[in-house]
């Protein structure tokens, strides 16, 4: 429902700006030119980030990550079994994640997808990253707690 109505206030927007630019007094014109011009500039923009963030993907910025991650979690996981073996199965589960995403990683690499969907799919690689992060800190601050003397 949100989306459609999004969707047919831009339709909306841009067939003002068409008509302004045609069909309009002199200063509807101009206010047209300088939206376009500016839509154009916002346009470039978006195009150089997106250029930007596949050659960064391209080049390995997310390995490095899944590297220190894969270490991480496998200090965690020994200093588990030593101070709260009940934690590692959970702690093994994220490591199966980090596979997972890892998997991702290469697949998304080896694609031949456009900029924008390569793009989307490091967006949703960055958020999946992060909530592993987040859970690898729960684990974390609860064996700190269990193994703090009380």
């Amino acid at each position: 429902m949100i989306k459609t109505i999004i969707q047919l206030a831009v339709v909306l927007v841009l067939f003002l700006l068409v008509y302004n630019y045609f069909m309009g007094t002199g200063e509807e014109k101009q206010n047209a030119k300088e939206i376009f011009r500016e839509m154009k500039d916002v346009g470039v923009a978006v195009k150089d980030l997106l250029k930007s963030e596949k050659e960064k993907f391209d080049s390995g910025k997310y390995d490095n990550a899944i590297e220190k991650m894969r270490l991480l979690i496998s200090n965690l996981e020994t200093n588990a079994r030593e101070v709260a073996p009940e934690y590692v199965d959970r702690i093994q589960n994220l490591e199966e994640k980090r596979k997972d995403l890892e998997g991702q990683l290469d697949r998304a690499k080896n694609t031949t997808e456009v900029a924008g969907e390569q793009a989307e799919k490091v967006k949703e690689l960055n958020q999946d990253m992060d909530q592993l992060m987040q859970e690898t800190e729960q684990i974390m601050e609860e064996i700190k707690r269990k193994s703090e003397p009380d």
